[in-house]
């Protein structure tokens, strides 16, 4: 098969013109995937080692890192080839201190602790498989969805509250400024001071007149 081929063929089998890529774009886009998650080939075997210490020279940090790529690479390339889901996977940071800690704290050996995770692992695969990790998987999104409604509620009555308050403040502030704006305008300042000036006129004529009529 030649090279032209080969990609039509990758692309048939990954459903490319479905999803809306192309063989570029998902070459980049799992180069990009691998530059962003390499730091946990160095980052899982430093938290290992600092566990483990010297309680088993099998647990070092060259095989440590080894495991850590190989099982990243096996079970990304699974996820691609039987699940055909472009999803890179690879051993996550949290449960890693726990094996390192928690597990060899508590008296188990490095391999034992080990041990504790492939059960884990196991007893997933057991739920996966007789379907009730789906159900919980439904029975958690319900009431996820239950809590994310009365949230969202909620949050539209406090935003309904804060929207009639903050047009009694609009309404307050226009008022304010359109007195503030009437008595600051070249225009209204001068009528206000030719109505004193009319008011005063008109003050001294009525006061004179009565001063008249009692001479």
């Amino acid at each position: 098969m030649e090279g032209p081929e080969l990609v039509e063929a990758i692309a048939q089998y990954f459903k490319f013109t479905e999803r809306g890529t192309n063989f570029a774009t998902e070459a980049r886009a799992g180069l990009t995937t691998f530059m962003v998650m390499a730091y946990i080939i160095f980052v899982n075997q430093s938290i290992l080692t600092a566990g483990f210490g010297d309680a088993d020279a099998r647990f070092n940090p060259a095989s440590l890192a080894a495991a850590t790529a190989l099982v990243a690479g096996i079970m990304t390339i699974a996820m691609g080839v039987i699940g055909n889901y472009p999803f890179a996977l690879a051993a996550g940071l949290g449960i890693n201190a726990i094996v390192a800690f928690s597990l060899t704290g508590a008296g188990l050996s490095p391999a034992g602790a080990m041990g504790v995770i492939v059960l884990e692992g196991l007893l997933v695969t057991v739920l996966v498989l007789v379907g009730l990790r789906e159900e919980f998987r439904i029975e958690h999104a319900l009431v996820a969805r239950g809590l994310y409604q009365r949230d969202f509620e909620r949050g539209q009555s406090r935003q309904v509250a804060q929207l009639g308050q903050g047009e009694s403040y609009a309404k307050d502030y226009d008022h304010v400024h359109q007195e503030r704006a009437e008595h600051a305008h070249p225009e209204a300042v001068g009528l206000r001071k030719t109505g004193d000036r009319l008011g005063r006129h008109a003050r001294y004529k009525k006061f004179k007149s009565t001063a008249d009529e009692r001479g």
